[in-house]
C-alpha cells in the first residue's frame, strides 16, 4: 500500500491515493486514515 501525506490548512492528513478517472488526484481521492492538527 501506498501512504500519502497530505496538509489542508492547519491538518496534516495520511491516507491512501486513488484517482476516479481524472489526471490528477484531488483531495476527495483520498481514503483518509488519520489526521492530526500541526
Amino acid at each position: 500500500m501506498i501512504y500519502t501525506y497530505f496538509f489542508h490548512k492547519s491538518w496534516v492528513c495520511m491516507g491512501i491515493p486513488y484517482h476516479n478517472g481524472r489526471s490528477a488526484p484531488a483531495v476527495g481521492d483520498m481514503r483518509i486514515f488519520s489526521c492530526t492538527k500541526y
